[in-house]
């Protein structure tokens, strides 16, 4: 069986974890000088004073170590290497492991993105497709991604932009504007426009998956609130076809988001 690992930024569950027989590495939240893991637990505190950090080199090394015990192929799937270095830590590390193979895909999203691609690549593996086959339609396949967010406060996402992936193209929301943001092709993420009310919002947010059909689609969510409860309805009557799940976002997404943050992940064969 070929190991898999991702990050906790996949905000996969332990039951995720435990169906789709992976390895989930990390990211680290800092609050009060105490360093904690990130999860998806219920949060026990707010997302102010937060800092976060991606999973090291070391913690994928270890991972991969791990693994390398019982498979002699891998794959590791990574948030967009223009967000965070998790990508460039994993690859350090498969370079450093030299106990099995280990190919890592920069999915060029985050959260639903490294979960369906980790559904596809077992999906893939259960009807007999090899090691290397899996890998070049995984890379294609990260192309058919699509990914839109809207967050209560602008603020937190400008402030977390520290490597410039994000890009501000129409003015600030005002009073009961919402930012909609997209995932680009190159994993940069861009404002593309204001969306006022929630009905408007719901509209934006899912116009640009229904161009594409989505096998799977998934809502992620920091907060449950009536747009999430009305989003998560909407969603299974526009792609009664679709698989549909809802996932609350890891507290180091929620750490960079702010509060209220609403994504819609899909994927298309």
């Amino acid at each position: 069986m070929i190991g898999i690992v991702t990050e906790s930024l996949s905000c996969m569950t332990t039951e995720d974890r435990i169906f789709d027989n992976c390895v989930i590495v990390p990211a680290y939240c800092v609050r009060d000088n105490k360093i904690l893991p990130d999860s998806v637990r219920e949060y026990p505190y707010g997302s102010k004073s937060i800092t976060t950090r991606p999973p090291s080199a070391t913690d994928y090394f270890n991972a991969f170590k791990e693994l390398s015990k019982t498979t002699n192929e891998i794959v590791c799937f990574t948030t967009s290497a223009k967000l965070i270095s998790s990508y460039e830590n994993a690859m350090i590390a498969a370079k450093a492991c030299r106990a099995c193979k280990v190919e890592v895909i920069d999915t060029g999203s985050t959260a639903g993105a490294m979960h369906m691609l980790i559904k596809l690549c077992r999906a893939l593996e259960g009807i007999g497709v090899g090691y290397s086959d899996i890998i070049k339609i995984l890379r294609q396949q990260r192309k058919n991604i699509v990914t839109t967010f809207t967050v209560k406060n602008v603020h937190s996402i400008k402030a977390s932009n520290k490597s410039g992936a994000i890009r501000f193209e129409c003015p600030m929301p005002i009073l009961n504007q919402h930012p909609i943001f997209y995932f680009e092709p190159d994993g940069s993420i861009s404002m593309k426009k204001n969306a006022s009310g929630n009905l408007n919002m719901e509209k934006e947010l899912l116009e640009p998956h229904r161009k594409h059909f989505p096998r799977r689609i998934a809502l992620y969510y920091s907060d449950v609130t009536t747009p999430v409860r009305e989003l998560i309805r909407e969603i299974k009557e526009s792609f009664p076809d679709a698989d549909v799940m809802s996932r609350r976002v890891s507290h180091a997404i929620r750490a960079n988001t702010g509060e209220h943050l609403i994504c819609i992940v899909s994927h298309s064969m």
